[in-house]
């Protein structure tokens, strides 16, 4: 009876810690990042993996936004950024999906602080959760031209993409690759960026549709820039 109540309560252990693993994060379960002020989006990216054999759907709930007064919010997923007062949203993830669960801080030349906390469930099972902290700092004495990512500099149309993504590196001189990856960190394809050019497009119409990442690096791998974009068919 003992052996049987045992090993009872080793499938139930093994059940839960399975069921856990139905939600892979793909980054830090903590995630911070300083940039200019000047900034107008303080962007940290995550991304959450359905690693079951089943479709699930998942709820996200913005739990906490403890931002300066002065900024705003917006939490990204695979559906849209959604606006700063939306704080749920639920969809569904196929065996294998992954979705990017994203905060675009909004700081408005305003220097200070601000975590955003996410916690994400199956919507049949609350227990199979996982949470994601997003804490920003935005420093006025960073110039734009100092910034550890010139978003601003930087244009990456169109998004969504179709056949091709379009890049305009505006003042930056110093990208050499731009390499495309999946959302959970997989390298598709990387392109060599000549010295000098500052316009150019790689093509997308040979990926399948879906949430996708660039990430732009100088010539010793620092990176410039990581942008989410999503193909269509």
């Amino acid at each position: 009876m003992k052996k049987t109540l045992y090993l009872l309560c080793s499938l139930l252990l093994c059940g839960i810690q399975l069921l856990a693993q139905n939600l892979q994060v793909n980054t830090a379960t903590t995630l911070t990042m300083t940039e200019s002020c000047q900034m107008s989006d303080i962007v940290i990216e995550s991304s959450i993996t359905n690693t079951s054999s089943q479709p699930i759907t998942f709820v996200w709930q913005r739990t906490e936004n403890n931002i300066p007064a002065e900024w705003a919010s917006l939490v990204c997923d695979n559906i849209t950024c959604w606006a700063p007062t939306k704080n749920t949203n639920s969809f569904t993830l196929n065996p294998g999906e992954t979705t990017i669960m994203n905060i675009h801080f909004k700081p408005y030349q305003t220097a200070g602080t601000g975590t955003v906390v996410i916690t994400m469930f199956d919507q049949n099972n609350p227990n199979n959760t996982v949470t994601i902290t997003y804490t920003a700092t935005a420093d006025c004495s960073i110039g734009l031209e100092n910034s550890n990512i010139a978003k601003n500099a930087i244009r990456i149309y169109p998004i969504p993409a179709r056949d091709n993504l379009n890049f305009d590196l505006g003042k930056i001189t110093n990208a050499r690759f731009v390499g495309v990856y999946s959302v959970i960190g997989e390298k598709i394809q990387d392109y060599y960026i000549p010295s000098q050019m500052t316009t150019f497009n790689i093509p997308t119409d040979c990926l399948n549709a879906g949430m996708y990442f660039v990430r732009i690096t100088d010539n010793k791998g620092n990176a410039i820039l990581s942008k989410a974009f999503s193909k269509v068919e």
